[in-house]
């Protein structure tokens, strides 16, 4: 591009070099400096190229500081604070809750030259004020050690400030504020010649350094404006050009290099709105797709980072020079999810009386479910267990007995051992990285490399956090090791390689410092990314900052303006995408203000298109019938001869394809865990314990003495069935012991009724509990051997009569059993649910005892005041509701028709919507 900023400033920086051999470049970071060089080689040949280096290096390398991450500030930090605070005696854990906010603050003190003897008193008399009217005995300890800190502020700041200076290291602000003293003294004896270049936000101590090397004509600085921006005063992309304009001295007699006139021209504005990530990673595919750029001329800028992977996912394939310049995220790298979810199992690990580690079911499965755990290890079988019992907790010796013993192994790497030492988790995790990369090398999958990238990114972080914990004195915590490791990945960037000067461009957007492209493309331009929302991180009032002329968000936005007017000034093409959705979640639906203004400008060569983009996704043809093939036909024959069940007839009634997908392919939804009892389960836990308690007295005339023993002991067998169906489950609160309650109450309510019926003189015989009957249902029709099948809950002989009862865990209505005995009306509808499921066990009753009346029966839990009997519409008293046998034979002749009607070849089994 030949009128972008970098050949300008390369063309200067020729120029001073002829006149100055001492020549030293200054620019805002690293990433230009490739721009520059390839500038050089294009302007000047054969030439030495000047020192290039980076604001902090020029400022580091000036007082001789080393500059401090961020955790190894806070561990210097404590060092400190241990050594000069003894009584104190804070632990690490606590000190950090204080600690990281207040070195925040610090590094804008110093960044901004404030005059910390009158900003630390000026903070202790606020709080006090806030205290002025408290009375005296509503003092507390917590309120005097409140104020106490605030009295304690400048020790920390000035005594941490000259520990840091004696042993040659420093945070950013101190590095700066010490470079800012000692400037002038430097510039008397050394004859070396600044060009500084594409700078725009400078704090306090940065202005002073510049000013000094202007002023003393040893250096030259040439910033990146537009007019436009100039001649608005109050547009904030030129906030700074107006503060350093009017109170930088060597304004008054020096003109300002650089102003261009680049933004009014000829522009295509497109402003797309899409929805979610997802729409926005495939327009971008699109535009790319379709428009004939020159790749070198083209940059996607990314105000949110996290949007480069689904970007990444969704180029054109013919994209093959590709540069990614910005630092993902290491927070971001989808390795360190595992290493999250590795953290916090054993965090949240219980111990048993022995020690043993008791892993919560959720955190093994979010581990075991890792697809980079799935690419070193198949553990199917113990999350199909987990879910099949409803475990809870569960060891690692129960684990390596469920577990194929190829498993054992990597297993061992997870769960084998317990929290005792940092230093040792931390190798657990080394060799939990290694284990993966193992597989990542001989991966013939195309994001391998991009997955080793990651990996290294952790391998760098996890040495660097043990050279930290041998060198500082930390205590063994694994909270405190998980916020350290926390506090370095949330620094900590990924680099990858790539080709900086050809191809596509994809960099965030303090990367585009100093870059120009004639095709931009900035996606997630919406309020709250572009520019970010406000992160208040400061120990320092709003009202307080003001005064002091310290930094507030009103800096922080005119920062991120600038960035982004600047980037869009010399581009032909710019593309701005946001997220269109108003649905649920935060940052979306409302458009960037930086879209907002722009519309409201409409500059005269400015063509504003706006579209909408909704993304095409290839949706599976969803098969709403299955066809009855041969194959179909086999499946059927084999499920009838296993035998047709109520609710198998149910579903068909439902949902014909979802009959065939659950009954006849035997498809079934996952079993999950349940925390809490679900309904159906209670249902199980209550038939069981019936059964249990009945079972002794099968064939026995209930009495008295029986039905008290089981009110006496029912309990404890409740609780046993509780306990086989819900491993680990915790019975003592929440909805769990509600569950319990209810069903305690539920089976005693039972239990009390029926003696109250014994009592009345009534004769009951247990005579079956939960028993399979099976029949053969004979028809010419059917193409082979047909059975109906059920499973019976209670069969009992009542003063004499066969009753067959099933027992409801929920609500059943008298009414939901009363049957219209006419042969007109047909049987097999949904509302006769109950009806067709009582039909079928007297069916199978009759098969049993063929010369007796049967009653059949549901007992519903939440009305235990009578059996609900089957009765007929025209004959309601309880005397006659036996099940006649013309109102079996109806029955089956219907049944046969309905089967005849599943099993027919023509017609398929259709998709109820």
């Amino acid at each position: 591009m030949t009128n972008s900023f970098i050949n300008f400033f390369t063309s200067k920086i020729i120029v001073h070099q002829r006149e100055n051999q001492n020549l030293c470049v200054v620019i805002p970071s690293k990433r230009a400096k490739v721009f520059i060089i390839d500038a050089f080689k294009s302007q000047c040949k054969n030439v030495f190229l000047p020192k290039i280096i980076t604001i902090e290096e020029f400022i580091e390398e000036f007082t001789g500081l080393s500059h401090l991450d961020s955790t190894v500030l806070l561990l210097e930090f404590y060092q400190f604070y241990q050594k000069n605070f003894p009584k104190e005696s804070q632990t690490f854990a606590t000190f950090i809750t204080w600690a990281k906010t207040l070195l925040h603050d610090f590094k804008d003190i110093d960044g901004y030259l404030i005059d910390t003897d009158k900003l630390f008193p000026y903070l202790r008399d606020i709080e006090a004020l806030n205290r002025w009217q408290l009375e005296a005995e509503l003092s507390t300890t917590l309120i005097n050690k409140q104020l106490a800190f605030w009295d304690k502020l400048p020790a920390y700041y000035k005594g941490f400030h000259d520990y840091l200076i004696a042993n040659k290291m420093g945070y950013s602000g101190l590095i700066q504020r010490e470079c800012s003293k000692k400037i002038n003294d430097y510039l008397k004896i050394n004859d070396q010649f600044f060009v500084f270049g594409g700078f725009n936000a400078l704090n306090n101590a940065e202005q002073v350094i510049f000013q000094n090397i202007l002023n003393e004509k040893k250096g030259e600085i040439y910033w990146d404006i537009d007019d436009f921006f100039i001649d608005e005063p109050k547009h904030l992309a030129s906030h700074f050009y107006h503060l350093f304009k009017n109170q930088w001295s060597y304004f008054k007699n020096n003109a300002y290099i650089n102003i261009t006139s680049f933004y009014k021209q000829d522009k295509n504005i497109y402003i797309y709105k899409t929805i979610k990530t997802i729409g926005q990673a495939k327009l971008i595919g699109n535009i790319l797709n379709e428009n004939a750029f020159d790749l070198n001329q083209t940059a996607v800028v990314l105000p949110d980072e996290a949007m480069l992977m689904p970007i990444l996912n969704h180029l054109p394939k013919q994209i093959e020079a590709l540069n990614i310049t910005m630092g993902y995220p290491a927070i971001n790298n989808p390795i360190q999810f595992l290493i999250h979810d590795f953290f916090v199992l054993h965090l949240k690990a219980k111990k048993t009386k022995n020690n043993e580690s008791l892993f919560y079911f959720k955190h093994v499965l979010n581990l075991l479910q890792n697809p980079n755990v799935i690419e070193l290890t198949a553990t199917q079988e113990i999350t199909n267990y987990i879910n099949k019992y409803n475990i809870n907790y569960i060891t690692f010796e129960k684990l390596k007995k469920i577990a194929n013993p190829e498993n054992i192994d990597i297993l061992n790497l997870f769960f084998g051992f317990s929290f005792n030492d940092n230093l040792e988790f931390l190798n657990q995790i080394m060799l939990l990285i290694n284990k993966i990369k193992s597989v990542k090398v001989n991966s013939h999958n195309k994001m391998a490399k991009i997955d080793l990238a990651f990996l290294y990114s952790l391998y760098q972080i996890i040495n660097q956090l043990k050279l930290y914990l041998k060198k500082y004195d930390v205590e063994n915590d694994c909270q405190l090791l998980f916020n350290l490791y926390q506090d370095q990945i949330s620094q900590a960037q990924v680099a990858f390689e790539g080709k900086p000067l050809n191809g596509l461009q994809i960099m965030g957007m303090l990367e585009s410092r100093m870059l120009d492209f004639e095709n931009v493309i900035i996606p997630s331009c919406n309020e709250g990314i572009l520019p970010p929302k406000a992160m208040q991180q400061s120990i320092i009032p709003f009202d307080v900052k003001i005064e002091n002329g310290m930094p507030t968000q009103l800096e922080k936005d005119a920062l991120i303006t600038y960035h982004f007017y600047r980037l869009i000034s010399k581009a032909k093409n710019v593309f701005l995408i946001y997220d269109g959705d108003e649905g649920q979640g935060l940052n979306t639906g409302e458009r960037s203000r930086f879209i907002e203004q722009i519309l409201f400008d409409h500059l005269p060569k400015h063509q504003i298109i706006q579209k909408s983009f909704v993304p095409k996704i290839q949706l599976q043809n969803r098969q709403t019938e299955i066809i009855k093939n041969q194959e179909v036909f086999d499946l059927l024959k084999i499920f009838a001869e296993k035998g047709f069940s109520a609710s198998s007839l149910s579903s068909y009634l439902r949902n014909p394809k979802t009959f065939f997908v659950n009954y006849i392919l035997n498809v079934r939804e996952i079993e999950e865990v349940e925390e809490d009892i679900a309904s159906n389960t209670l249902g199980t836990i209550i038939h069981q314990t019936l059964e249990d308690l009945y079972k002794p007295h099968i064939g026995f005339v209930l009495n008295e003495s029986i039905l008290n023993h089981l009110l006496k002991t029912f309990e404890k067998e409740l609780q046993k069935n509780f306990v086989a169906y819900f491993k680990d489950g915790d019975l003592t609160k929440g909805k769990n012991l509600i569950a319990f309650e209810i069903s305690k109450k539920q089976i005693k309510q039972f239990l009390t009724t029926e003696l109250e019926d014994i009592k009345k003189g009534n004769e009951v015989i247990i005579i079956a509990l939960e028993q399979n009957y099976k029949i053969e249902i004979k028809d010419n029709r059917f193409p082979f051997p047909v059975y109906l099948k059920g499973n019976l809950d209670r069969v009992e002989r009542y003063n004499g009569v066969l009753g067959v009862i099933d027992y409801k865990t929920g609500l059943v209505q008298s009414k939901d059993l009363s049957l219209n005995s006419s042969k007109k009306e047909n049987i097999f509808n949904l509302k006769n649910e109950k009806i067709i499921q009582l039909l079928c066990y007297a069916l199978l009753t009759q098969n049993q005892f063929p010369n007796e009346k049967i009653k059949t029966a549901i007992i519903s839990f939440r009305n235990l005041k009578e059996k609900m009997y089957l009765v007929e519409k025209e004959n309601k008293t309880i005397e006659h509701d036996y099940i006649t046998s013309d109102i079996l034979d109806n029955f089956e002749e219907q049944l046969k028709l309905f089967i005849n009607d599943i099993l027919n070849l023509e017609k398929s089994f259709q998709d109820i919507s």
